[in-house]
């Protein structure tokens, strides 16, 4: 199920240094934090749960520079540990292992998700 994902996002292609939707003033911040002045700023309609995204990211721009492209990598890592918990939890559950893969499957591949998962968005994130 994780091949079909990794397969769907490389026809995806989600390579740009630009930003999808509102990635614009959930980016600022990891960059304030991280490149310009070592404090966390946001603009004042981000969402609460931008501050574990900005924490989250942050090492990822440290060690790479910052750009879009290295935001959406981090949304789509912890997209995947999302994606390998919701996983664990529903074998935990009782499920049996194809029902499992099929929940995880029609989760990682709905609409919303998968286009999300390709910004920096807070949904994603927040939900993995």
């Amino acid at each position: 199920m994780l091949a079909l994902w990794v397969a769907a996002l490389i026809v995806a292609g989600p390579v740009g240094n630009f930003p999808i939707d509102d990635d614009f003033s959930t980016a600022e911040p990891v960059k304030t934090l991280v490149i310009d002045h070592g404090r966390f700023v946001t603009a004042w309609f981000s969402a609460m749960t931008l501050v574990t995204q900005v924490v989250w990211a942050s090492p990822f721009v440290a060690v790479a520079g910052f750009s879009f492209n290295v935001l959406r990598m981090s949304t789509i890592i912890l997209t995947a540990i999302g994606l390998v918990g919701l996983w664990r939890l529903a074998l935990q559950c009782g499920l049996p292992r194809a029902t499992a893969v099929f929940v995880t499957a029609a989760v990682a591949l709905n609409p919303v998700v998968f286009l999300l998962t390709n910004s920096f968005m807070t949904d994603v994130p927040f939900a993995a």
